[in-house]
């Protein structure tokens, strides 16, 4: 008898850029006394647009140098291992032990290193003690614990099916999703996600978090609310949205330097609800508005 066994895994988030939602937005819209309605049918949620706090960027913060092998393999991925080249180009270069395999773009502000061996035995496993070290290793790779925004611990499931019939879903994995935030701000794209097996062990990790120059940035305004509803609209009409609830959040958004580094810049995401119905799925969408940024 032939055999056909597959298995089917959920992530639970999909990862950096252009990737799925936010698991930060995916709370759609709420009800309060801060929603207001505009001409046109535009309906917001402003209760996101808290106070930006004063200050500029963090002193200790990753730096450009933190995308060099050595950085990488002693302060990332912790191995005394002897790491050697592999393909390089464009900017990434590759690099691999008996144990590890990592790739590095400091110019794009991204890594990912690999665990090539095979995790030990499932074993409990406390999550709040894997968030900790997966919040560790970050901060000894150099990420400032100030620039450090939401943390997520989430499970990675899997289903397995054979000939046709799919069993129970099954823990396969722990992920620490780690979402960088300035003064309180996200900044659009940037997060690192460490892994970890069933037996505790390192497994991976992938990070987008380019290193901040230490200048030129815009993170303030000077607009009220009622201003940036103004503009909110008017985007919104140019994206062809004319109807709908539409929930307002502060957002930094990076633009790369010659050398890698970033500068950010604020903007207010105006994002609309989610539409499902047993008929049709709308995903959110998010339309980016200009609110004159400041240092």
């Amino acid at each position: 008898m032939n055999t056909h066994t597959m298995i089917r895994i959920a992530l639970p988030l999909l990862l950096l850029t252009g990737c799925g939602l936010d698991p930060a937005l995916e709370e759609g819209i709420e009800n309060g006394d801060e929603r207001q309605a505009l001409a046109g049918g535009l309906t917001y949620d402003t209760t996101s647009l808290t106070a930006i706090p004063a200050g500029t960027i963090p002193a200790t913060r990753l730096p450009l140098s933190a995308f060099g092998q050595t950085v990488i393999q002693q302060k990332l991925i912790q191995s005394a291992e002897a790491f050697q080249p592999g393909v390089s180009g464009g900017g990434r270069s590759e690099f691999e032990s008996p144990s590890f395999t990592f790739s590095t773009d400091a110019s794009r502000g991204m890594t990912l290193a690999l665990n090539k061996m095979d995790p030990g035995p499932a074993a409990d496993q406390s999550e709040t003690t894997l968030q900790t070290r997966a919040t560790d290793r970050l901060k000894m790779w150099g990420i400032g614990a100030s620039e450090i925004g939401p943390v997520w611990q989430r499970r990675m499931l899997g289903t397995s099916e054979d000939n046709g019939v799919v069993g129970a879903p099954a823990r396969l994995a722990y992920k620490t999703f780690v979402l960088r935030s300035i003064l309180g701000v996200r900044v659009d794209g940037h997060r690192a996600v460490v892994t970890h097996g069933l037996d505790g062990s390192f497994r991976r990790v992938i990070a987008k978090w380019p290193a901040l120059a230490a200048s030129g940035h815009l993170l303030h305004t000077r607009l009220t609310t009622t201003q940036i509803k103004s503009k909110a609209t008017t985007a919104m009409y140019e994206a062809g949205f004319t109807t709908g609830q539409i929930k307002l959040r502060w957002k930094y958004l990076a633009t790369a330097g010659s050398n890698g580094e970033v500068t950010l810049k604020l903007m207010v995401g105006a994002r609309t609800a989610a539409l499902v119905s047993n008929e049709v799925t709308e995903e959110p969408f998010e339309v980016n508005v200009d609110v004159s940024a400041i240092k």
